[in-house]
């Protein structure tokens, strides 16, 4: 039996044993090996030599990455030439700093070689960095710390939490990077085990946040965990996710992202993609000091987008759009499985039948037997930068939180990675393009793991693409979806099958699915069993869904039963549904207890649901309570909600009563309506007062957040400030906020300014406004149906929830039979009418 004496003995002889077949693999004498490492000559000879103690953990790092030897081999190695402790019981996960190298952490290199002794340009320190290194200072002082760089694709992100984390490798900090076998499932398993001073390091943390709220709910606790602090979490995301997990659903409509927005609140640092002057400036003196990177990226018309040329992005473009058809097609099916939802490894064979439908007859026709082997040997080479635009994944060492996970679900042969900036090149360029009918076969056939095979199906129906939806949808619930059920019994009912939507949505509900119990309460209401349909919505109730109440409430209280309708509103709003509290506060005041209707609307007011003060500003306004109106009002704005006071302006305003809605305005603005100051504005300036109106203005505009835009453009065009109006939508558009432009333009058009409003409306289109293209088509139905069908086709295939019903109209309109079936039946996914399936 071996002790554990000849057990170290045996793994530090084979430490040295493969650190000097390492040197003598590359021919290198102890000075070059010191160049390349870092490490002094004497750090370099005493690891080599088998009579001095073992090497220190970062004394191997560096010689591991200089002598190409596996990094991770050689600290397993040494922890056992230690004989700290058994090699059966790891640590937390993760791996010294020191162990890591930074294109394992998913840098982007500069350089079409890994090793050339300097893989990696200076670094150049800009503002965010500034900021980057306030959190660590924290982390490194003893408090748990997270942050997120938000910006595009190969703008530096990545590099720059390398950068932030080397004074944390000085001081012996771990760094996990849970890849395998997905980086969702690799994070959930390790969260729970991560130990103090450990770097969680969540490249593109859109893979690790999209798993749910689960992965942000894992996150925030070991951030708040005194046990475990203190820990630093980095991420990186592009700016496109943010944008959907800051997103606040509207009234009424489900929050998927509640835990995400509060994970990322306040814990975001905004990416340039530009350098400034002061950094182009440094970088010219690297340049002139002797890095050829740099002094590469200076020579060319850059721009300012240092970080992108050193990435390789201008010949990653150009390869993208001069790629031979057969390449072009697999790239474009790469794109779109990316943007649909299919994970980041693509399996080789589902590429290769995705592709064959984006070429053309004569394409097809030219191709050779090989070109799919010789496409895909193409795409690999690699551009300036290092980067492939489509490359073969190479299997890594699994890290220690993966060694007891399952294997990855999904094709087991090869699979291949887009690169990161064609990937979002890609996004923007086919956001107007749905996939041919090859690419949603391939996923039926190739694609295995239940929740990419639910992503796709809701990309399908999103897209109008039913007949595709549905076959997705059965194949992820016959892999294990208890989601997809639920998604394919909307489709069933929607297509008009209601016994087995009723079917499947039973058994969603037996599945854990509340959600869908309320709409088997509506189909068993609409059947006359109401009594069946009464007892299934309490039951959904107790388990937190009341929306089943409320739907049963309003349709009793079509049928005149006021009495049932309001005990079952009183159930709903007890289980916590706001609409519930709203009509409940509408039957109290109908009924003349407007103390009670008040409680109700205050007590709204105070857990987050304002929308029901103002009803109640509303309804006692109109019943010519003015000043009952003008009470609550003041009581809502005192219990934090001065929309109240601004609704009641507005009504005012409509009067007639143009000076009372004015004194209204401005208590609303001064309890805080940035609305309301937007109004003031508005009154100021055409009163003449133009420098108070944009004092107003901007004001509003700094408390407004993502509304101010569209306030401001509604604002000035009412004040008769057209050019100033279009200046403001320009500019929010520019800002990735086109939806002001199409509010300007639906405004130019009901004031018949047609001229006008298509100007706009093609300007929000050109931004990505796909609502834009509806409204258009709508103006242009009468005059040009050919173009009014394009348009909604293409807002079809851009996911726009109204085409649908916009070419139900169209076509109705000009006699196409599709006009019948397009809203139960859908597209095929080369836009004409799907017949009956």
């Amino acid at each position: 039996m071996v002790t554990q004496d000849e057990a170290a003995k045996a793994a530090a002889a084979e430490l040295r044993n493969q650190l000097r077949d390492g040197v003598a693999g590359l021919d290198l004498d102890v000075t070059q090996v010191a160049r390349r490492s870092g490490l002094g000559r004497t750090t370099v000879s005493q690891a080599l030599n088998a009579e001095v103690g073992v090497p220190s953990e970062r004394t191997l790092a560096a010689l591991g990455r200089a002598l190409r030897l596996n990094v991770t081999s050689l600290l397993e190695l040494r922890r056992a030439a230690c004989a700290t402790q058994p090699p059966d019981l790891p640590e937390g996960p993760g791996l010294p700093i020191t162990a890591w190298d930074a294109l394992d952490l998913e840098v982007h290199p500069a350089g079409g070689q890994r090793y050339t002794g300097a893989p990696l340009p200076a670094y150049i320190r800009r503002q965010h960095d500034d900021q980057l290194a306030r959190v660590t200072a924290a982390a490194a002082e003893g408090r748990s710390a997270m942050v997120v760089l938000v910006g595009s694709s190969s703008t530096g992100k990545t590099r720059a939490c390398w950068e932030a984390v080397q004074p944390l490798s000085e001081l012996g900090w771990r760094l996990w990077h849970p890849f395998d076998p997905s980086r969702a499932k690799a994070a959930l398993v390790g969260l729970a085990q991560v130990e103090p001073r450990t770097v969680v390091w969540l490249n593109e943390a859109q893979h690790y946040l999209d798993a749910g709220e689960e992965m942000a709910a894992a996150i925030h606790a070991l951030l708040l965990d005194p046990e475990r602090s203190p820990v630093l979490v980095l991420g990186t995301l592009w700016p496109e996710y943010d944008r959907i997990y800051a997103e606040h659903p509207a009234f009424g409509q489900p929050d998927p992202h509640t835990r995400t927005r509060e994970l990322l609140e306040g814990r975001r640092i905004m990416m340039p993609g530009e350098f400034d002057e002061p950094a182009l400036s440094e970088a010219r003196r690297l340049a002139s000091a002797g890095d050829k990177y740099l002094a590469d990226v200076l020579a060319r018309d850059h721009g300012g987008r240092i970080t992108q040329y050193l990435a390789g992005a201008p010949e990653l473009l150009r390869r993208y759009a001069s790629a031979e058809p057969g390449a072009q097609a697999i790239l474009k099916a790469a794109v779109d499985a990316r943007r649909l939802g299919v994970a980041l490894h693509l399996p080789r064979e589902f590429l290769a039948e995705a592709a064959t439908d984006y070429l053309n007859p004569d394409e097809s026709e030219a191709l050779s037997d090989d070109w799919f082997e010789r496409a895909l040997s193409q795409l690999a080479e690699p551009v300036h930068g290092g980067f492939a635009p489509l490359r073969r994944v190479r299997q890594r060492m699994k890290p220690w939180a993966a060694r007891e996970s399952p294997a990855a679900e999904g094709a087991s042969g090869p699979t291949y990675r887009l690169a990161d900036y064609l990937e979002q090149h890609g996004r923007r360029e086919r956001h107007l393009d749905c996939p041919p009918q090859s690419f949603w076969d391939a996923a039926l056939t190739h694609v295995n793991d239940h929740v990419t095979l639910h992503h796709l199906g809701k990309a399908a129906s999103a897209r109008g693409r039913f007949q595709s939806a549905d076959a997705l949808y059965r194949r992820a619930v016959e892999a294990g979806s208890t989601e997809a059920t639920s998604d394919l019994a909307h489709l069933r009912e929607r297509k008009g099958d209601i016994k087995e939507a009723e079917a499947l949505f039973r058994r969603a509900g037996e599945l854990g699915d509340y959600a869908a119990l309320c709409e088997l309460v509506l189909i068993w209401a609409h059947a006359g069993r109401l009594d069946e349909a009464e007892d299934l919505a309490l039951f959904a109730a107790e388990a937190g869904y009341p929306r089943g109440l409320c739907d049963l409430a309003f349709g009793r209280e079509g049928d005149g039963d006021r009495s049932a309708a309001e005990a079952l509103y009183q159930r709903a709003a007890t289980a916590g549904d706001h609409f519930a509290t709203h009509e409940l506060m509408r039957f109290r005041e109908e009924a003349g207890d407007g103390a009670e209707a008040e409680r109700l609307a205050l007590g709204a007011v105070a857990v987050g649901n304002p929308f029901v003060a103002d009803s109640l500003t509303q309804l006692r306004e109109q019943a010519g309570d003015h000043t009952g109106a003008e009470r609550f009002a003041q009581l809502a704005a005192d219990a934090g909600h001065p929309g109240s006071l601004y609704e009641l302006g507005r009504l005012r305003q409509e009067a007639g009563r143009g000076g009372e809605a004015l004194e209204l305005f401005q208590r609303a603005a001064d309890a805080g309506s940035t609305t309301a100051l937007y109004e003031v504005g508005l009154a100021m300036w055409k009163t003449g007062d133009r420098e108070g109106a944009e004092r107003s203005y901007e004001l509003a505009s700094e408390q407004a957040g993502q509304f101010a835009a569209h306030n401001l453009v509604v604002t000035r065009e009412q004040g008769g400030d057209s050019t100033g109006a279009e200046a403001a939508a320009l500019g929010a558009a520019q800002a990735g906020d086109p939806g002001a432009l199409t509010s300007l333009a639906r405004m130019r058009e009901q004031h018949g300014d047609r001229a006008g409003a298509e100007t706009l409306y093609q300007s929000a289109i050109d931004a990505g406004e796909t609502n834009a293209m509806v409204l258009y088509a709508e103006m242009l139905a009468a005059t040009d149906a050919p173009e009014a069908e394009r348009l909604l086709l293409l807002a079809a295939n851009a996911a726009q929830h109204s085409a649908l019903p916009g070419l139900a109209r169209l076509w109705q309109s000009v006699g196409n039979p599709g006009a019948t079936t397009v809203e139960r039946y859908g597209l095929d996914p080369d836009g004409k009418p799907s017949r009956p399936w």
